[in-house]
């Protein structure tokens, strides 16, 4: 018995600055915390081991080998390239806004870089495969890869600059306008549909990750822990990738909490809750309990209806229905029961729209 309670918000803040960090940083938090909150330390030491799909997984036995040279190193001059100002870091790479000068012509893109030339190889080959997973996609709603390169023994890429925000933040003045939130999620379900197209499942979809530009442009960004599927629709290629993939507590699958293998139906489970979250500024779950996490694997937890997060009265009667069953459907632990694909799901939010039956 813990000595104290922790509701899912509480867990996931903690998880997200864990998972943005190095495992020998992570490590060095996590025996600080063991120091003054010991019982939150423990908890996430679990959650963490049940995310990476390695219950025996100690930290501490790896840490030394992951050191790093020191994150304030300044960023590799890349040439033909001008780097301007960091405009996001995570615990495998540096994104910065840059200007590329070719004959005069001045373009203005972002260049994500591995974070130091020591990195472990696994954060290498993960930083690797999303480039080659960029390269097979070409999609207005996905961010585009212009160019790969490597300096300094870093990997980096080039790719085009979103001037933009969150899709929550932009969504959020209009949080009761239900075709404007409809369209953007189509939005992503088209990115998402030619990824899978192409075996590819994103594994990350979160408001974070999806980002709308200044001309109101949808954006699928950051496939960093993406994963390229087989022919069979299996996993395919190293599967120490998956197991040891870094993910969002809150936005992550049961399959994904679980360290069950992932397909299509994980990205379908987590448009879901984003759709979810885009309506009602709300959480699906109960966020009471420190072990919701394996009371949802258990199907011991179900989503509370949509329609009974919000309180506007217009708002409430247009998700009572279809916009409820729809997301149900996506919300299911089994991930044979959600939509068998993005299309499939796409497909039920237009009969809806057009005030036909939903499957």
């Amino acid at each position: 018995m813990m000595a104290r309670d922790f509701d899912v918000a509480e867990l996931d803040t903690h998880l997200e600055r864990l998972l943005d960090l190095t495992l020998s940083e992570r490590e060095l938090s996590l025996l600080e915390m063991e120091r003054t909150e010991p019982d939150l330390a423990a908890v996430l030491r679990k959650v963490l081991r049940i995310a990476a799909g390695a219950h025996s997984m100690e930290l501490r036995a790896v840490g030394e080998s992951l050191r790093l040279v020191s994150e304030d190193a300044p960023p590799p001059q890349i040439q033909g390239y001008r780097l301007l100002e960091e405009i996001g870091r995570g615990g495998m790479a540096a994104v910065y806004s840059a200007v590329r000068d070719v004959h005069g012509i001045e373009q203005t893109v972002a260049i994500k870089v591995l974070r130091a030339a020591l990195l472990s190889p696994l954060e290498r080959e993960r930083f690797l495969n999303e480039q080659r997973i960029l390269a097979r996609l070409q999609h207005p709603n996905i961010a585009t890869l212009l160019d790969v390169g490597i300096v300094d023994e870093r990997p980096y890429m080039v790719l085009e600059h979103i001037d933009g925000e969150t899709i929550d933040q932009r969504l959020k003045a209009v949080f009761d306008d239900l075709p404007a939130i409809l369209d953007a999620i189509e939005k992503v379900s088209d990115a998402l549909s030619l990824a899978h197209q192409h075996f590819v499942i994103h594994r990350d979809i979160k408001p974070g990750n999806v980002l709308v530009d200044r001309q109101g442009r949808i954006k699928l960004i950051d496939f960093g822990i993406a994963k390229i599927l087989d022919s069979a629709g299996g996993l395919g290629g190293d599967q120490t990738l998956t197991s040891n993939a870094p993910l969002t507590l809150r936005y992550a699958s049961p399959e994904q909490l679980s360290g069950k293998p992932v397909g299509v139906a994980s990205d379908i489970y987590q448009l879901g809750l984003l759709l979810y979250h885009l309506l009602t500024h709300a959480w699906p779950y109960d966020e009471s309990d420190h072990e919701m996490p394996q009371e949802r694997l258990r199907g011991e937890v179900l989503p509370v209806l949509a329609s009974r997060r919000v309180t506007e009265s217009r708002l409430k009667r247009a998700l009572t229905g279809d916009i409820d069953s729809i997301l149900l459907k996506c919300l299911r632990v089994a991930p044979a029961e959600r939509y068998a694909s993005v299309v499939e799901f796409r497909e039920d939010l237009c009969r809806h729209r057009e005030h036909r039956p939903v499957r």
